[in-house]
């Protein structure tokens, strides 16, 4: 049996890596399902592509871990975010300091 408490060097000489995989995948579905996931969902008036993924990129700086993106083939040009930590309010005031509207889509 491995000490999951061994020290990293150990484990990986021990382990595959197929279970270093399984392993990291455990540790994050134990980790995510002790914090409540939340989803909300944005409409905004992001148009282009670019701006788009200058958004994301800026948001997952300020709430790394959060699976985050944009469907702008919706007429509301949907922000989506997902994630465990994250403030509705923060959201809206960073997209609309980047010039853009932001509202939560109800």
């Amino acid at each position: 049996m491995i000490d999951v408490f061994a020290p990293l060097p150990v484990q990986l000489s021990v382990l595959g890596l197929s279970y270093i995989i399984k392993a990291m995948h455990w540790w994050t579905t134990l980790h995510h399902s002790t914090s409540a996931t939340m989803i909300e969902v944005f409409k905004t008036d992001v148009r282009k592509l670019r701006e788009a993924k200058n958004l994301v990129n800026m948001l997952v700086e300020h709430f790394p871990g959060s699976k985050i993106n944009f469907d702008l083939d919706d007429c509301d040009k949907i922000l989506r975010i997902e994630g465990v930590n994250f403030r509705i309010e923060k959201i809206i005031v960073l997209v609309k300091e980047k010039g853009f509207e932001c509202s939560v889509l109800e």
